[in-house]
């Protein structure tokens, strides 16, 4: 799995990607325009994005990240210092999945992953389904208009 981790503080990125390298692909930004360049860049498949950082901070990369055309869902987690409820709620609302407050419970940062990874194993197997019963209505639409083809010319 690929996952975008957005910090401007070196060390809470180095934190984070001795944690998630051992077992994802971790791609790193800086501010959140980074983060919208690499998230265009790289297609990650999650990522943790920081709130207050310098050029773009995390609720506007996040509402931007949002507004970009997309054919699966990108679990965003931002990542605070800041516990109060109107932080939660200006994350959440800005477009977040989830919220985690640092310093981050690694006991709960791989409870949250291993959840979200679930979610997207079904996304992939939904996304499988839809272009194999998409296959299967453009086979039967071929076999109508040829089973059409058939019958007028035996009616004519």
């Amino acid at each position: 799995m690929k996952i975008l981790v957005v910090d401007d503080v070196f060390e809470n990125r180095l934190l984070l990607r001795k944690t998630l390298s051992k077992n994802h692909l971790v791609i790193e930004a800086e501010n959140g325009q980074q983060a919208v360049d690499r998230f265009l860049d790289t297609q990650p498949d999650l990522v943790f994005m920081d709130v207050k950082m310098p050029v773009m901070d995390g609720i506007t990369a996040t509402k931007t990240i949002r507004s970009l055309p997309s054919e699966k869902w990108v679990p965003i987690f931002m990542l605070s210092a800041q516990d109060d409820e109107s932080s939660i709620v200006e994350g959440l609302h800005a477009g977040a999945d989830d919220y985690l407050t640092k310093p981050i419970n690694h006991a709960i940062l791989k409870a949250k992953l291993s959840s979200v990874i679930r979610s997207l194993k079904m996304q992939e197997q939904i996304i499988k389904d839809s272009d194999q019963l998409k296959a299967y209505r453009q086979q039967n639409e071929k076999e109508q208009e040829f089973a059409q083809t058939v019958f007028n010319r035996l009616l004519s």
